[in-house]
């Protein structure tokens, strides 16, 4: 079998648990004589060491060049890596046909990759899996996080549509099954008989024990993220108790800080606040070390606490298992499958001080205690987590994962109107219609709705497109969404293309989109990704990933399509078309309308549409208080259309502090973590894109960035 892992992680180079889990199964399935493929990102010492780390494994590093190539990410930054993940795995799978490809549930890896799949048929054949360790709307719940923005809300949507769709989800506890069963939408996909696999981690190699002088000192050690689902204060008020009646031990605390502190702030300097004056020289904080560091400091402890408020299967535990460590745990989530209470380690109730401090006390007073659950340990993870026996049961999930249903319906034959509204852009209107003319699938009727145009080239080139046969509909000036609207009831085609006077489409726009919906027979609307431009569509500045219907977020923010979709028109009308109150955003007033009455969106994942920036774009000329008035009257009108109003006021309310003012209240020792922290926080520009509605904003930046070298390829003619 051919299979392609893909991870953000890799041990030794980053990563302590995901990074050693996506190691160990590669080298599990490398040893079972199956052909391995990794990408991953580019990782410190990779390059130069993955070879010797990873012998007969292939590895794919996705390049920076990549991420540049995905331009600026619009309305939000959290789309980028998906979207690089999916373009290379494209390529590499064009090349190597893989049989399964397998990505982690954070960050939303796989969500191009399956939309592909929906829309297009690419990957049919691949068993495509999910890992789930624990995906960031989870991890977010458990450290408390309450602020929510854009980019947040989109990847929690994203990683639940990677869930949904992917035909495998490995598992290594029960635990993390049931708790994400807890959030709303994801029951369905996890109660789907033969789509879940419980297989615990594959146990990674072990470092070799170093040669160190013997210590006398009782210490109790923890290693992990500092974050508060890891309950290491917990661990931090159990030991001042005992300090408090006499126990002589120390505690060391290794792990990269986080912004997980109260306020965003240093969840270090959070638990050092903890700790009375008088115990401060007993704790030891430590950033993260490499792994043979901690494997000699495991062997070195006098055990190893992992206090969770709750965890999935932490490899932390399962390593220090590994060595023969005395463990105490939480007995909330996966450590209470991996621990028999008792026999391979001591259990004790999350965010329970008291009894954390007994289990302490229990064991640092025993070390016959000690040395009877770690040998107990030792034994029983090497049990459970042998690695061939892991491969074995992983490769026969895979082969008995129930294949993707087919998506494909016969296209039946059908008509399509391009609306073309025009008010005085003679000068790009010729572009726009040739641009039609090209498709592989031309529109049967192309109607240009001439909006009140006063400039003689306009009038000229409308003219000379009615005397070439193209349907022209005249009336008085009356906006946008009225001249679509027009162009609306003058055709009965049952799918309409709305295109303004000055976009571009790639020439296979309307045939992809065709195909799209005869494999989505429900959808109403089929868009794709688009990019702008200011003077050649192959030299575009950003590129805007609409998402479609994400109803959470359509109040807030336009994440379901460009103005630019093949929609069908019964559907369009039903809902009462655009509302011509509305001088802008009337097509994203209008989707989240189609979106309340039920129905869906699909998008293609490659820019076939190609947006020309004009500093005097309506868009671009629109005041801020109309743009503020029109944005509240969607609001107005559709706040419930979201099953959780109050993240999506929690969007807003992150969308209006810009990134350096909503960062004045932290340090700037805290500010760098919350940078720093790309899994947690997402990107260093979360809040810059969060800031953004629609497509106007965007318009705005793009027009005052300078356009990149020009590409390679021609957008026009479909590279």
């Amino acid at each position: 079998m051919r299979v392609c892992l893909v991870s953000s992680e890799l041990a030794p180079f980053r990563g302590w648990g995901v990074g050693a889990a996506t190691a160990s199964l590669a080298l599990a399935l490398r040893e079972a004589g199956h052909e391995v493929h990794l990408l991953i990102d580019d990782l410190p010492g990779l390059r130069e060491r993955g070879g010797l780390e990873f012998p007969g494994i292939h590895i794919h590093i996705l390049e920076p060049a990549d991420f540049a190539a995905a331009l600026d990410q619009v309305p939000a930054e959290c789309t980028r890596r998906p979207l690089v993940v999916y373009r290379r795995l494209a390529d590499l799978h064009t090349r190597l046909k893989f049989d399964a490809i397998e990505f982690n549930d954070f960050f939303a890896d796989a969500y191009f990759v399956l939309q592909a799949r929906r829309v297009s048929g690419l990957f049919a054949e691949v068993r495509v899996a999910i890992h789930l360790h624990s995906p960031i709307l989870l991890l977010r719940h458990l450290n408390q996080q309450p602020d929510y923005d854009l980019d947040i809300a989109l990847i929690n949507s994203m990683e639940a549509a990677c869930l949904r769709g992917a035909d495998l989800l490995f598992a290594p506890s029960h635990a993390i099954v049931a708790k994400l069963r807890e959030f709303e939408g994801l029951t369905p996909a996890l109660d789907n008989p033969g789509r879940v696999a419980i297989i615990p981690y594959a146990l990674p190699p072990i470092p070799a024990a170093t040669p160190s002088p013997p210590t006398e000192a009782l210490e109790v050690l923890f290693f992990g993220r500092l974050e508060t689902r890891k309950g290491i204060q917990t661990l931090i008020d159990a030991a001042q108790r005992l300090f408090a009646a006499g126990e002589e031990f120390r505690v060391r605390i290794v792990g990269v800080d986080t912004d997980c502190g109260p306020g965003r702030r240093s969840m270090r300097d959070h638990l050092r606040r903890r700790i009375e004056p008088q115990w401060r020289t007993r704790f030891i904080f430590e950033d993260n070390q490499p792994r043979e560091v901690l494997a000699d400091y495991i062997r070195k402890a006098t055990l190893c606490c992992f206090p969770a408020i709750w965890d999935n299967y932490p490899n932390a535990c399962l390593e220090a298992m590994a060595m023969g460590a005395c463990i105490i745990a939480s007995n909330a989530g996966g450590m209470a499958e991996m621990i028999e209470h008792g026999v391979s380690g001591l259990l004790v109730p999350p965010n329970d001080a008291p009894a954390l401090a007994e289990a302490l006390r229990l064991a640092l007073a025993d070390l016959a205690l000690r040395r009877r659950l770690g040998e107990h340990a030792a034994t029983q993870v090497r049990a459970m987590c042998e690695p061939a026996s892991i491969a074995a049961r992983h490769l026969d999930a895979l082969a008995h994962a129930p294949s993707a249903p087919s998506s494909l319906v016969a296209r039946s034959p059908t008509r399509v109107a391009a609306i073309i509204p025009v008010f005085n852009l003679g000068r790009t209107l010729p572009a726009t219609v040739e641009s039609l003319r090209r498709q592989t699938c031309p529109p049967d009727e192309i109607i240009l709705v001439n909006d009140g145009s006063t400039d003689s080239e306009t009038l000229n080139a409308i003219a000379r497109f009615e005397r070439q046969g193209v349907r022209v509909v005249h009336q008085r000036n009356q906006g946008l969404a009225a001249a679509r609207n027009v162009g609306l009831t003058a055709t009965d085609a049952p799918w309409v293309l709305p295109l303004d006077a000055d976009d571009l489409l790639a020439p296979a726009f309307i045939e992809r989109c065709l195909e799209a919906a005869a494999r989505n027979p429900s959808a109403v609307l089929v868009t794709s990704h688009m990019t702008c431009f200011h003077d050649h569509p192959a030299r575009p500045t950003m590129t805007y990933v609409p998402l479609g219907f994400v109803r959470e977020v359509l109040p807030a923010a336009n994440v379901a399509s460009s103005a630019i979709a093949l929609m069908r028109r019964e559907a369009v009308l039903a809902v009462g078309g655009y509302d011509p109150a509305m001088v802008a955003f009337e097509d994203w007033e209008m989707y989240c309308r189609l979106a309340a009455a039920g129905h869906e969106a699909v998008v293609i994942p490659e820019p076939l549409i190609h947006n020309r920036i004009r500093p005097d774009s309506m868009l671009r000329s629109l005041p801020p208080v109309e743009d503020q008035t029109l944005c509240a009257r969607i609001l107005e009108r559709h706040m419930n259309l979201s099953p959780r109003p109050d993240r999506t006021a929690r969007i807003i309310l992150a969308r209006s502090v810009h990134a350096s003012e909503g960062l004045d209240h932290v340090d700037d020792r805290a500010r760098a973590l919350i940078r720093e922290n790309l899994r947690y926080r997402l990107a260093d520009r979360v809040h810059q894109a969060a800031s953004t509605i629609g497509v106007k904003d965007v318009l705005k930046q793009a027009v005052r960035r300078a356009a990149p070298p020009a590409t390679s390829s021609d957008p026009t003619t479909g590279g």
